[in-house]
């Protein structure tokens, strides 16, 4: 079989088809493989190299004398065996003939590449000869993400963490032509994170999804709410005038940033995080309301009269500038801070929030070793987000966007697509954050790839490129992850992310754009989970023949049985029969356990540290029968039964007999 490249969507510098484009290309891409003996090979034409051919090693893996790549090289070794069932040899740099060849651009001055764009930690360039190919990088960082592509190329995929959802070829032949460079958008960082934390075993699904997916990035981004070692008991007693005053009277909810000694602090606090190796220190402020609105914080307004929105204090100045109390005061503050790093620490930035009563932007432009953190929500300003943005984009040369992707408390891990994530917006959305200087990520997620997996694909690879073809990689995932079960899975995804995720053949009309899953709407929910029970029964039939399209299939059937035990909450609730209201909870925590490590929904969240909160409603129901519900403790039935609620998942027999009986009690 021979190797065709596959579809990664890259910001990639094509390579033109004739002798004549040379130069066109040279002016247009700005880019030259010297190396090269004639015109044509820069425009891709002549043999394939062949790396494997019939089951046989062509090319050994050529790795020069560097610990920093080796674990990258190692990698690929692996997944090029497991493609091909071929062991390829890893040489040293004393190997003068064709090879695989991996390192640095510095390691190969040979070569003599002169590549688009500026060097970068991520940047790579994969490039072919006619007996050799080259994965070279300007940095480590970056050869492990050239090896990334590269094998996304020859087909493989990590479409959701776990090795369920891993797709590795069988190629006996590996050959083909590569002339790509390469590197992200989103260039500082690219981050999911969970909420309410996760298992172990999903912690580290969840890097190696990261790292396989080419996300994170150079530099990790370092900010949380902090206090700088103010102590909120004994300082306030013995410094009040260090902390807010709110309504005219003092208060420990916030610091009062015009104050010098609260500076002094953050700069102490800055110095500690920068001596300890960090090269991002943060000084965010501590999460909520309640900040300073002193006479030394007022004078910010210079005379504007001030007036209350949002839950903030703004004033317009005297030379018509908009500015907020908090803003004008912290981010003064943040500055200060900066001005001493820059001189003592120059290789660190100084990280802050815009967020809440602060996300408006001041009015002054930011040090240069400033990296503003914005929020997508709790914005505390008359701005539009794009507004917001831009106004950014003016005052600080280092921006990233913190976003919200999933929340348990906001949808306690249902299908219900946050709107973020639909196809028909997020292209434009990261367009926008690109436009405006923003060079981060950051994005609060649950781990719950149940309902929002693809959507976290689509996004890891769109913060790569903008311009990536969103419905090209759903029609990959389709294909890659479900084959024969492509086109009722289409549909079952077509229900919660809209008509823009149906891109293979021609679908019935009567697919809806959303499906519905409400405590609200009994009789809508019951129909979405017949519908979805019929995409998926359909499914599992195409796919019983096909391993890894079968247990993949499982696993949403296992996030759909799940969302059925939760309607049996929901229509005992509405009942209000409080014996199956109890067994009901049980049933769906008990099973919510169970996938504690399949990463279909948040179970951490769900049967512990947010128990109470997903079961409010029946807190005196269920403490009465003796369950805790969390109130001072974790909560939940597994603290009646011990660590032994996290159990396996069920299998694909007993998952057939679970299913038949949920099809059974839905009419089906």
């Amino acid at each position: 079989m021979k190797m065709k490249t596959e579809y990664w969507p890259t910001n990639t510098y094509a390579w033109l088809p004739a002798r004549t484009c040379v130069l066109l290309i040279v002016l247009l891409i700005g880019a030259r493989f010297s190396s090269l003996a004639e015109p044509e090979r820069h425009a891709g034409v002549g043999p394939d190299v062949v790396i494997v051919r019939d089951g046989h090693a062509v090319l050994p893996i050529v790795r020069r004398a560097r610990d920093d790549i080796a674990g990258s090289v190692d990698r690929l070794q692996h997944k090029l065996e497991r493609i091909s069932g071929v062991v390829l040899d890893i040489v040293g740099p004393e190997h003068a003939g064709p090879g695989l060849h991996v390192g640095l651009f510095e390691d190969f001055p040979g070569i003599d590449l002169e590549i688009p764009g500026e060097p970068g930690a991520e940047r790579f360039v994969i490039h072919s000869t006619d007996d050799s190919l080259y994965i070279l990088a300007d940095t480590p960082l970056g050869v492990d993400r050239g090896v990334t592509t590269f094998l996304h190329k020859l087909g493989c995929r990590w479409f959701f963490p776990g090795d369920v959802w891993e797709v590795i070829p069988e190629l006996k032949t590996i050959s083909g032509r590569w002339r790509e460079t390469s590197r992200p958008d989103f260039h500082i960082y690219r981050r999911i994170w969970y909420g309410f934390g996760t298992h172990g075993p999903c912690r580290q699904d969840l890097d190696r999804w990261i790292t396989r997916n080419r996300m994170g990035g150079p530099t990790p981004v370092g900010l949380s709410h902090s206090w700088y070692g103010l102590d909120r008991e004994q300082d306030f007693a013995s410094n009040p005038e260090w902390f807010a005053e709110v309504d005219g009277e003092r208060r420990n909810s916030k610091p009062c940033y015009s104050h010098p000694e609260v500076i002094r602090h953050m700069i102490e606090s800055a110095r500690r995080q920068a001596e300890a190796g960090r090269k991002m220190v943060g000084v965010g402020a501590p999460d909520g309301l309640g900040y300073c609105e002193c006479a030394q914080c007022r004078r910010v307004f210079q005379g504007g009269e001030p007036f209350e929105a949002h839950r903030t204090l703004f004033a317009k100045r005297p030379d018509g500038e908009l500015v907020n109390i908090t803003s004008e005061t912290l981010f003064a503050a943040t500055d200060a801070v900066a001005r001493i790093m820059a001189e003592e620490y120059p290789d660190v930035m100084v990280t802050q929030f815009a967020y809440s009563a602060y996300a408006h932007p001041p009015a002054f432009r930011m040090e240069p070793n400033v990296y503003i953190q914005t929020t997508t929500g709790f914005r505390r300003t008359p701005l539009s987000l794009e507004e917001q943005l831009e106004a950014w984009g003016e005052r600080a040369s280092n921006i990233g966007i913190y976003d919200y992707w999933g929340v348990f408390m906001w949808d306690w891990d249902s299908p219900n697509i946050c709107a973020r994530l639909h196809f028909d917006g997020i292209q434009e959305r990261f367009a926008l954050f690109s436009r405006n200087n923003i060079t981060a990520m950051n994005a609060e997620s649950s781990n719950h790839w149940g309902p929002r997996g693809l959507g976290y694909y689509v996004a890891s690879i769109l913060l790569w490129d903008t311009n990536a073809d969103i419905e090209a990689m759903v029609a990959d995932f389709y294909r890659k992850a479900f084959g024969p079960a492509a086109l009722p899975m289409q549909r079952h995804y077509a229900r919660w992310y809209g008509r823009n995720a149906i891109v293979l053949g021609d679908e019935p009309h009567d697919v809806p754009e959303t499906g519905i899953y409400s405590r609200g709407d009994l009789e809508g929910t019951r129909e979405s989970l017949r519908a979805m029970f019929d995409d998926l029964s359909e499914a599992a039939n195409l796919a019983a023949d096909t391993a890894g399209c079968r247990e993949r299939v499982d696993h949403i059937r296992m996030y759909a049985y799940y969302l059925y035990l939760r309607f049996q909450e929901f229509k005992a609730t509405d009942e209000g029969d409080e014996a199956a209201i109890l067994a009901a909870i049980e049933a769906e925590t008990r099973f919510g356990g169970r996938l504690a490590y399949t990463n279909l929904i948040h179970t951490r969240a769900l049967i512990d540290l947010a128990f109470d909160r997903r079961f409010r409603q029946h807190r005196n129901l269920l403490e009465a029968n003796g369950v805790p519900t969390g109130r001072g403790q974790s909560g939940g039935f597994r603290q009646l039964v011990g660590t032994g609620y996290y159990g396996d998942p069920p299998d694909h027999d007993e998952l057939n007999r679970l299913w038949e009986n949920a099809r059974k009690t839905l009419g089906l």
